[in-house]
């Protein structure tokens, strides 16, 4: 009975060991088929197919870089002209209404006088008037002119001054001057829905 197992395992380490030739005869041939020159063109030929993939795909990445940096630099320089067309628009509209300012003006005074004249159907009385108004004024740059004057002041403060110490003389003044206002006004009015 010993005799048919030690059999069975010399025949086991016989096929183990013949195995084991057959793989490194296996590995040899491969050895010398991986350096054959055939085989060294099959792996020179799969490292250009590799590297002319690399290539492709680093020239789109270039590609796709120069592009964005492209619409960064368009969008740049928009954003730059629109900047300074902003900026010349406020610049002339500074300008417009510096001239414009330049060409009027508005000055504040007290208007004082003595009553020596008729005004508003009220003789003179000599009485000293002092009545605050302002002036507007438009000016000709060019010729050095004043082209326009609007000269505004208060008539009842006027009118009470002159009539001051006759206080029926004064309801009559501004009644009166009233009343000339409405019809030259009411006038103009009438003329112009004529028209």
């Amino acid at each position: 009975m010993n005799r048919p197992k030690n059999t069975s395992f010399a025949d086991r380490l016989s096929a183990a060991a013949e195995a084991k030739k057959a793989q490194l005869e296996r590995a040899a041939q491969a050895r010398s088929e991986a350096e054959s020159p055939a085989a060294i063109k099959r792996r020179m030929a799969r490292d250009a197919v590799k590297v002319a993939r690399d290539a492709r795909i680093a020239e789109r990445r270039a590609t796709k870089l120069a592009i964005e940096a492209h619409q960064a630099a368009v969008l740049a320089a928009a954003q730059v002209a629109e900047a300074a067309a902003r900026e010349a628009a406020l610049k002339a509209e500074q300008e417009a209404r510096d001239a414009e300012f330049a060409e009027r003006t508005a000055r504040e005074a007290a208007l004082e006088a003595d009553h020596s004249g008729p005004f508003a159907g009220r003789a003179a009385t000599g009485v000293p008037v002092k009545v605050p108004g302002c002036g507007v004024y438009e000016f000709d740059l060019v010729n050095r002119k004043i082209t326009v004057a609007r000269i505004y002041f208060e008539v009842a403060t006027l009118l009470k001054q002159i009539s001051s110490h006759q206080p029926q003389v004064l309801q009559e003044l501004l009644m009166s001057w009233f009343a000339s206002q409405f019809v030259s006004s009411s006038g103009s009015a009438s003329e112009q829905l004529s028209h």
